[in-house]
């Protein structure tokens, strides 16, 4: 009797690992299907909090496909008394847990965020954005922005990336970008929260001035 009791509650630890187990690996997975409805909420309210106008009257448009910075983790590459660069258009981790706000006030993501942070890089280079955001503005695919520039029908444009995420969906950092000319334009940060099953934009700040 006494070995069946050990038998079983070897059993139960077992599984018991096996669950939590799995539930951990769950969690360290960015699944794209799953976070598409919050990426969109992110971008609407960052037009908003931005007062993007992009109209065929103001000659400006939003590029609808949304664009990935890959994440370097430059760990990997740093080494004592060394300098790492990391490459243009993309983002080093270090940073997304480092983050600094106008008034210096610090922000970012949480240590725990990391390996979910890190797997975002399996998204697709760039995503679609919805009509149900687009609604009421000028916009266009990267596409047929080009194809109308070629032409000589230059617009200013905004630009957008894909948001990172943390792993509890509470929070989330997205850049914009917007280009008037090759010396014009600018580059935006926003740091945003769900506060209230909502998301806020905590705070924001230029990135690049041309």
């Amino acid at each position: 009797m006494r070995h069946f009791k050990k038998a079983v509650l070897k059993i139960k630890v077992f599984f018991l690992i096996l669950i939590l187990f799995s539930s951990c690996s769950k969690d360290k997975s960015f699944v794209l299907a799953e976070n598409s409805g919050e990426i969109n909420d992110i971008i609407r309210v960052v037009i908003i909090d931005d007062k993007i106008e992009a109209t065929k009257i103001n000659n400006t448009v939003i590029i609808e496909d949304i664009y990935k910075k890959e994440i370097i983790d430059s760990r990997k590459y740093i080494k004592k008394d060394s300098l790492y660069i990391v490459p243009p258009y993309n983002m080093d981790i270090l940073s997304l847990f480092h983050l600094w706000g106008p008034q210096s006030k610090p922000l970012g993501f949480d240590k725990k965020d990391l390996q979910y942070l890190l797997s975002q890089n399996s998204n697709p280079d760039s995503l679609k954005l919805p009509q149900t955001i687009l609604k009421g503005f000028h916009h266009s695919t990267k596409k047929e922005y080009e194809q109308e520039n070629a032409n000589g029908n230059y617009q200013s444009y905004y630009t957008f990336t894909i948001p990172y995420l943390s792993q509890d969906k509470k929070t989330a950092y997205v850049e914009s970008n917007y280009s008037c000319g090759n010396t014009c334009g600018n580059g935006m940060a926003f740091f945003l929260q769900k506060i209230n099953g909502k998301w806020t934009v905590i705070e924001k700040w230029k990135t690049w001035m041309g």
